[in-house]
């Protein structure tokens, strides 16, 4: 596989885990007025590759 594809892969990965740590952080705190810091950081790496 090329390394293109590789980093399409990961992209995609980032993607898609990209707001588990939002929905834990709503799940725990019972709260959902700001958004987590992971959320954001995860997001923000699948946006840049």
């Amino acid at each position: 596989m090329e390394q293109l594809e590789w980093l399409g892969f990961t992209a995609g990965f980032f993607s898609m885990i990209a707001f588990i740590p939002q929905v834990y952080k709503t799940y725990k705190i019972k709260s959902a007025e700001d958004i987590s810091i992971q959320t954001f950081i995860i997001y923000t790496i699948s946006t840049i590759l």
